[in-house]
């Protein structure tokens, strides 16, 4: 018995070879693929585990704080444990601002959670968005100034009527103002300012001239839980979900929400509203 055509036998054997290897080449390949994604998959998983554990202990060590306050101001005033008129107002501000700080916390962890189920609803009407932003710095100005901030509001007489929600935006606003005096340096200065621009709307921008934020941080600071590696950073208390609400908040409004930052050289966080009204999302 002898070949008919050992070329095209020849050939054929060759091509049969090339497609095993092929073959092989492949199911290695895709085998490894699966290995890196499953070692990305468990070590993302790991991470936001401990992102999540360390939300419960910060939100714990928040909640502690300003209610041992509360309670020892009160205990004092109620024990008769002060001995001048300015003393006893020292205690009453002490337990404004930190009923406001708790307020604040509690108010920031049951809208993430209503936000994580897909719950949260906005109400967005026709308001003056200048009304929005002054009534917010003036609730916040006394904490600052409790806390030897100087807050300074510069609003445009331009600002139009936009559609949105007052409550959310002035949440958005009191978590920008917060991070501002947290990550500020003791007795600074924010700044908010607002404008009416062409390309963007209507503009309120929030700044500090504290720690400011690493280009490596950019990216993430709106993530659910993350909180910065920085070391100055970490020595301030937080959550990890402010600036994820302020972000929710802001794309349910049909916004952005900019920053700007360089280490040492302060931060600003700017708002973008479109003079449009929102889309049915997040309403």
């Amino acid at each position: 018995v002898e070949p008919s055509d050992p070329v095209a036998l020849s050939e054929r054997k060759w091509r049969q070879q090339n497609n095993r290897i092929i073959i092989i080449v492949l199911a290695i390949g895709m085998a490894l693929v699966g290995i890196i994604l499953s070692a990305r998959m468990v070590t993302r998983e790991l991470e936001t585990a401990r992102m999540k554990t360390d939300f419960a202990a910060n939100v714990s060590h928040e909640l502690r704080s300003p209610i041992t306050q509360i309670r020892l101001k009160g205990e004092a005033l109620q024990l008769d444990l002060v001995f001048s008129d300015e003393d006893r107002r020292e205690h009453y501000d002490a337990i404004v601002r930190e009923s406001e700080r708790l307020s604040r916390l509690v108010d920031n962890v049951l809208d993430f959670a209503a936000i994580e189920r897909g719950a949260k609803r906005y109400t967005f009407r026709p308001v003056d968005i200048g009304e929005t932003v002054h009534s917010a710095v003036d609730a916040a100005r006394f904490s600052m100034e409790l806390r030897g901030m100087e807050i300074e509001l510069d609003l445009s007489d331009t600002l139009p009527v936009v559609f949105h929600d007052p409550e959310a935006v002035s949440q958005v606003l009191h978590n920008l103002i917060s991070n501002a005096a947290k990550y500020g340096r003791d007795g600074g200065w924010i700044g908010v300012t607002g404008e009416m621009t062409p390309e963007h709307g209507v503009q309120i921008a929030i700044s500090d001239r504290g720690i400011g934020i690493g280009p490596e941080d950019h990216a993430r600071i709106f993530e659910e839980y993350y909180r910065s590696n920085d070391p100055r950073a970490r020595r301030q208390k937080g959550t990890g979900i402010g600036l994820t609400i302020v972000r929710y908040i802001m794309e349910a409004h049909g916004g952005t929400i900019d920053v700007k930052s360089a280490i040492g050289q302060g931060t600003t966080f700017t708002l973008n509203f479109p003079l449009k009204p929102p889309d049915a999302v997040g309403t």
